[in-house]
């Protein structure tokens, strides 16, 4: 009877290792695992993020060194987050201090294919406790990063597309494309009559012009220390980046973009108060009172100034729509006049010039520089996927900026978009690498 039973264990044995193996896989792939993270030891989690890797279809040797690159850039998010605390840059309010919330030990949370709508691949690096990258395979290019803000396609599975810089988006249950952040539906023939592959694949080639071939050698063949990868080529800072004076103050002004219907196109609004809160700020020894309502505007001239919705509210419902007749969602043009409408209001514009540039071939990223060379934050303006305008195409500002080795040009903006309430606060930074922008906007202060 034992002899029988010693042989039923060992017939069983290799069954029950096949099952466990298979209901392993079957949790890997189906992402279970991303609700269960904090439960499970830095080791199980590290083999978790391997097969992720696996079932993108990168064999093991070409995962492990991927792997290495990401880490080399979290790396790099940690060091720039601590040098910008260290140096008085802080991006991080006293609440996400006293919440824990400062990504100074960032891990890999999840790894997910993204495609383009013409089918290249990019790979989504999702962090814990918060941040994300995106990484274009065929350039190896990071062309999203950030430590602060959650990602766009947080909590979401299945068929997930990357249009370019703010175009999210997934397919929901009706085959229609849903945008990750603003809900919006595009329904299933826009993206083939407008020709989204296309609008993709010039992307694509515009990555391919300032492709990393260091960090594809290493992938491919090993063939370099990874810590050599991605080392900038301006060195102004002691995080790397030209920044504009007092960019804490950009940085940490709080003013969000609503995901609701009703506020498509606040954004625009949400910048352009940002950017008169950072002028109100560096006025302050100047005789200025930009800004002199009480409720729009909280720590006003300290490094925690923060723009309150009301301030957002204030530029669209009463400068732009009741004085200037425009509607909730502007073009770069009317955010121009809404913010020169609003300086004559304070009877300041007679110290007030502008910088407009209303097209892609004027809003160079020679311009985005030389602009924040001079302290000068600027609102730019991103490249919508065809067919659906301004519904999709968002505005940020930017306030810093850095050449890289390969060549690519990255500047660092202040997101304003999300719930204002994303894992404990407003989406902030983010550096865009590699993108052309469709228009520009700043403003000089005069003594």
């Amino acid at each position: 009877m034992k002899t029988r039973k010693k042989l039923m264990k060992a017939l069983l044995a290799p069954v029950a290792m096949v099952l466990s193996f298979l209901i392993m896989f079957s949790f890997l792939s189906s992402n279970l695992y991303a609700s269960a993270l904090s439960e499970v030891t830095s080791g199980q989690h590290d083999r978790f993020v391997k097969a992720d890797l696996l079932i993108l279809g990168f064999r093991s040797v070409e995962g492990h060194r991927l792997l290495n690159v990401f880490s080399t850039n979290i790396s790099e998010l940690q060091r720039v987050a601590l040098a910008d605390s260290e140096y008085g840059f802080s991006e991080f309010s006293s609440e996400d201090m006293s919440r824990g919330l400062v990504p100074v030990d960032l891990s890999i949370y999840r790894i997910v294919e993204l495609r383009d709508f013409a089918g290249n691949l990019y790979i989504l690096v999702e962090l814990f406790p918060t941040g994300y990258m995106i990484f274009h395979n065929d350039s190896g290019v990071f062309v999203e990063r950030s430590a602060t803000v959650p990602s766009p396609f947080a909590g979401l599975y299945g068929d997930l597309y990357y249009g370019g810089f703010s175009q999210y988006f997934y397919r929901n249950e009706d085959g229609n494309l849903m945008h990750t952040l603003t809900r919006y539906v595009v329904l299933a023939y826009v993206a083939e009559a407008n020709n989204w592959d296309a609008h993709s694949s010039e992307i694509a080639e515009d990555f391919l012009a300032y492709a990393d071939i260091a960090v594809l050698d290493y992938i491919a063949y090993g063939t370099i220390a990874v810590q050599s990868m991605n080392v900038p080529t301006v060195w102004t800072n002691v995080n790397d980046f030209v920044f504009i004076r007092n960019q804490t103050t950009v940085n940490n002004m709080g003013g969000h973009c609503p995901v609701a219907d009703e506020f498509r196109g606040y954004c625009l609004y949400v910048a352009l108060a940002t950017l008169i809160g950072y002028f109100d700020h560096v006025s302050a020894n100047r005789g200025m009172r930009i800004i002199n309502n009480s409720s729009f505007v909280t720590n006003r001239h300290t490094a925690n100034a923060m723009i309150q919705q009301a301030f957002v509210t204030h530029l669209r419902d009463v400068v732009g729509y009741s004085q200037l007749g425009l509607g909730f969602a502007i073009n770069i043009t009317n955010t121009r006049n809404v913010g020169r409408r609003y300086f004559e209001n304070r009877g300041v514009w007679n110290r007030i010039t502008d910088e407009l540039r209303t097209t892609a071939a004027d809003a160079t990223n020679a311009r985005i520089s030389a602009n924040i060379r001079n302290s000068r934050p600027v609102v730019i303006v991103g490249i919508g996927l065809p067919g659906i305008g301004e519904k999709d195409i968002h505005a940020v500002v930017g306030y810093g900026f850095r050449n890289e080795a390969n060549g690519a040009f990255t500047v660092r903006v202040n997101y304003g978009w999300g719930t204002g309430d994303v894992a404990g606060f407003s989406r902030r930074d983010v550096w865009v690498t590699g993108f052309n922008w469709d228009g520009l906007l700043t403003f000089t202060l005069t003594p």
